[in-house]
């Protein structure tokens, strides 16, 4: 009885922070992609706009 339910209880307390996981690991490849796109070209010019140490 008292294996059941604390079975039951981390199954429901088990699956939302699957869930979450699953969304955070989403939220982050979903960002790195953006980066990939967008950044690409914006890194670049943010590189080239920013005065090197060197000069």
């Amino acid at each position: 009885m008292l294996v059941t339910v604390d079975r039951e209880i981390k199954m429901f307390v088990g699956i939302p922070i699957y869930v979450a996981r699953v969304a955070m690991a989403y939220i982050d490849w979903r960002r790195q992609m953006v980066r990939s796109l967008l950044g690409g070209r914006r890194g670049a010019q943010l590189v080239t706009e920013e005065p090197s140490p060197t000069e």
